[in-house]
């Protein structure tokens, strides 16, 4: 059984950082892990502490959670426009602190929410994302999305195999 010491950070309402260094390898890392702020003006909320995270560790850096936002419009299906300027915004605030879109395989969407029309809005709110040095130090990183039919939400599951077996 492979064992972990983690290390806290810090913490919000809104993220928790920790450290981590798994026994018998080099690198230690940090993982965010990050709830969005859900109200339509409030979003942007979410990128904005990026900078500040940046500045409590220089470890590789792996992020990830429910960001209650899309990067691109195809992040979309159906429901209300999104302002370009936000996403873009939005999106370039994780840029700008290093932090890329780790892909995915599955389902393109990861929220789905039922309108009173009939309408079923769909958007990819959830995935994880790392620096540079996160993704050379776990090469065989992968992202799935899971299926569910308890929430509105679908898992996503991180895979990032350490060692050969």
């Amino acid at each position: 059984m492979e064992t972990a010491t983690v290390d806290f950070i810090s913490c919000s309402m809104h993220h928790i950082d920790i450290t981590i260094k798994w026994e018998g390898e080099d690198v230690t890392w940090r993982s965010s892990g990050v709830y969005g702020w859900p109200g339509s003006q409030e979003k942007w909320k979410t990128g904005a502490p990026l900078s500040d995270l940046r500045t409590h560790s220089r470890l590789p850096w792996l992020m990830g959670g429910d960001l209650n936002e899309i990067f691109h419009h195809s992040e979309k299906k159906r429901g209300p426009s999104k302002s370009q300027t936000l996403i873009d915004k939005f999106r370039e605030s994780f840029l700008d602190n290093g932090l890329y879109d780790l892909g995915y395989s599955g389902y393109e969407f990861t929220w789905r929410n039922y309108q009173q029309n009939g309408t079923v809005v769909e958007e990819r709110l959830d995935r994880f994302c790392a620096d540079t040095d996160w993704s050379l130090s776990f090469p065989n990183a992968h992202v799935t999305h899971g299926d569910s039919d308890i929430s509105d939400h679908l898992p996503i599951l991180l895979k990032f195999p350490t060692q050969e077996m």
